[in-house]
């Protein structure tokens, strides 16, 4: 009985830190999405403080039930490493070569994280992520610089507003992992990894070239869905590709109808809170409710920062709808010729 009050004890303390977690964000992104529309509607720098905002609030979220102090620590180095990689894509955005080169060299580390411990492998994957993200924004280098900073800015704006509210709020979950986050635990089952990193890799490559020779737009949504819903367990995977898709799906129909209501750029930043709220709440339930409400965010974000309706949601599902297919192809494809290539060597070294 006293286990049962314990969990019970244990499940609320974790919905009420998501649920403050998601008003923190809420907040924090419509703040910056209404100075955005009032001040600098020519500079995105504000858009990207948002974004900043929005995925440190992911990684957060993904360490829920690690302690603060973990939160913390881990919050700080995504806010760092991702803003690095923010301005690092939005100046190799324009070359093929330079964006293919990158991602030869950061995707691996993904699927090398993989296996390791939540917090750690999802710093790795947002970090990757929002390369792949600002590549499709491509700028000068003064403004990749200052796109990189603004970023930097928004995660860390969540962070101290995590601090100063859990001074306020104490935190009521009580973590019993004896786990202390490092990056350098990151790597522990690199090993057991390296065939799906390689795979990863070879997926998130095409999706990059495909985006490129066809010019499409919003194309960088191709390699980014490609390496979300990509996992080394097979049934995982099979999860998020049906979770993406039919997310997605509803998510685009519902994005049209936000863009052809919500014409005025005021009451699509007002949107933001709740777009955000929600975005944080079902990322700790249901991830294709997530993608459901992320496809709404994102056709916002983007008629915020250029207007163009509709369009936005039909490019994300197509680009969607691509990315699905070379993760199906590379799955029952190129993975078991993978497989046996690295089983060859292994047998040679």
């Amino acid at each position: 009985m006293k286990r049962i009050i314990n969990f019970q004890h244990r499940f609320l303390a974790w919905k009420c830190d998501v649920i403050i977690l998601a008003f923190q964000s809420g907040i924090l992104a419509l703040l910056f999405s209404v100075l955005y529309v009032l001040l600098a509607p020519h500079n995105i720098a504000l858009i990207w403080a948002m974004i900043g905002v929005f995925v440190t609030a992911l990684v957060q979220t993904v360490g829920i039930k690690d302690s603060l102090a973990n939160r913390i620590r881990a919050g700080l180095v995504f806010a760092f490493s991702a803003g690095i990689a923010t301005a690092f894509g939005c100046y190799c955005g324009n070359s093929f070569l330079a964006t293919s080169i990158v991602l030869l060299v950061i995707v691996p580390f993904v699927g090398l994280t993989s296996g390791a411990q939540q917090l750690s492998a999802a710093i790795v994957l947002f970090t990757v992520d929002l390369f792949v993200v600002s590549s499709g924004l491509p700028v000068s280098f003064s403004l990749a610089l200052v796109y990189g900073v603004a970023f930097v800015f928004g995660g860390l704006s969540l962070i101290i507003t995590v601090v100063v509210c859990s001074k306020i709020f104490p935190q009521s979950f009580s973590s019993d992992y004896k786990y202390r986050f490092s990056i350098t635990h990151a790597l522990v089952t690199y090993k057991q990894d390296i065939g799906f990193a390689i795979i990863l890799t070879i997926a998130v490559l095409i999706a990059n070239t495909i985006s490129f020779i066809f010019k499409m737009p919003q194309g960088f949504w191709i390699p980014m869905t490609v390496l979300l819903i990509l996992k080394s367990d097979h049934d995982f995977t099979k999860s998020r590709i049906n979770h993406r898709l039919f997310g997605t799906m509803l998510g685009s129909i519902l994005a049209i109808a936000v863009a052809l209501v919500f014409i005025s750029k005021i009451a699509m930043a007002l949107l933001m809170f709740p777009l955000l709220f929600f975005i944080v709440v079902s990322m700790a339930k249901h991830y294709g409710a997530y993608t459901l409400v992320l496809t709404i965010m994102v056709t916002v974000i983007i008629n915020l920062i250029e207007p163009s309706g509709y369009l936005i949601a039909e490019h994300r599902l197509i680009d969607t709808i691509i990315g699905v297919i070379i993760v199906a192809t590379v799955l029952w494809v190129l993975k078991p010729m993978c497989l046996k290539f690295i089983q060859f060597m292994r047998k040679i070294v």
